[in-house]
């Protein structure tokens, strides 16, 4: 029997990929919303609107999250070809999978 460690490696790194992703995601949707509100405040008092530092947080955080998740990304792809190379047993339609879910993911964010 041959061993799967690359293959099981592409599918860890798919699965945190698309956590840092939704993580990311989540971060930047917040980041809105509340960049929204203040700039709808701003307007309704008549004065000139000033990002708040909350804001600034999250949205740094979810550029990080997305950049470290499309690390993992490509090193989930790198596992994947090098398990495909090397003919590691495994359904490969799960990371292939993953990968297109984190895929669809970054292109939300």
């Amino acid at each position: 029997m041959k061993k799967r460690t690359f293959f099981l490696t592409a599918i860890i790194l798919g699965a945190i990929a698309l956590v840092l992703h939704g993580a990311g995601y989540d971060h930047m949707a917040r980041a809105s919303s509340r960049h929204a509100l203040g700039i709808q405040q701003a307007y309704m008092q008549h004065t000139k609107y000033v990002p708040d530092a909350e804001v600034v947080r999250l949205g740094q955080s979810a550029r990080a999250l997305n950049a470290v998740g499309l690390v993992f990304t490509f090193s989930c792809v790198t596992a994947l070809v090098v398990a495909v190379i090397r003919h590691e047993p495994g359904w490969y339609s799960i990371p292939i999978l993953l990968l297109f879910f984190d895929v669809m993911m970054m292109m939300l964010l």
